[in-house]
C-alpha cells in the first residue's frame, strides 16, 4: 500500500518538475504575433546585472540633474520676467496716476477759465447796462458776435432790448440769431 501511495506522489512531484521547467521557459519567451518565441538575451543587453547598475543609476542622476538645472534655469527666467512685469505695472500705474492728475489739472483750469469768463461778461453786462443804449450800441457794434451775445445774455432783458434797438440792422439780427442758440 505504501507503494502505492508513494507512485501518485512520484508522479506529482514529477509533474511539478515539469510545470516549473515549463513556466520558466515561458517566461523567457515573449509573443510576436506568431506564437511564442525564445529570446535569447542578447550579448551586453537583457536585465541590468550589478555591474551595469551603478553606471545606470549615474546616468539616470545625470539626467535628472540636467533636468533640475534646465528647470531652475526657467524658474529664473520667470522670476525675472515677473519682476519686469511688476516694473512695468508700478510703472504704467504711476503714468496713469500722472495722467490722471493732468487731466484733472485741466478740467479745473477750464473751469477756472469759465468762471472767469462768466465773471467778465457779468460785469460787462452790468457795465452796459448802465450806459445810454445808443452809447452801448455803438461800442458793442465793434465787439465779436458771440462775446455780445454771452454780455447780452446777462443783461436784463427791456436793458439788451433798448440796446439792440439801437445796432445796425444786420448786427441785431446776427445777435439775435446768437442768442437764439442755446
Amino acid at each position: 500500500m505504501r507503494l502505492a501511495l508513494l507512485l501518485p506522489l512520484g508522479l506529482l512531484a514529477a509533474g511539478l518538475w515539469l510545470a516549473q521547467d515549463l513556466l520558466a521557459e515561458r517566461s523567457a519567451a515573449r509573443l510576436d504575433g506568431t506564437g511564442l518565441v525564445d529570446v535569447e538575451p542578447a550579448a551586453g543587453s537583457g536585465l541590468p546585472d550589478a555591474e551595469r547598475m551603478p553606471d545606470l543609476l549615474a546616468a539616470a542622476a545625470g539626467e535628472i540633474e540636467a533636468q533640475r538645472s534646465e528647470l531652475s534655469r526657467r524658474e529664473r527666467d520667470l522670476a525675472a520676467r515677473e519682476a519686469a512685469l511688476h516694473d512695468l505695472a508700478e510703472k504704467l500705474r504711476v503714468e496713469v496716476a500722472t495722467l490722471q492728475a493732468l487731466r484733472q489739472e485741466q478740467d479745473d483750469a477750464a473751469e477756472r477759465a469759465e468762471a472767469e469768463q462768466e465773471e467778465r461778461a457779468a460785469r460787462l453786462a452790468r457795465l452796459y447796462e448802465t450806459m445810454k443804449p445808443k452809447r452801448a450800441a455803438s461800442i458793442l457794434d465793434h465787439v465779436p458776435v458771440e462775446e455780445v451775445a454771452a454780455i447780452a445774455r446777462r443783461m436784463r432783458d427791456g436793458k439788451a432790448a433798448l440796446i439792440i434797438q439801437q445796432m445796425s440792422p444786420e448786427r441785431a439780427s446776427a445777435l439775435s440769431a446768437r442768442l437764439a442758440l442755446p
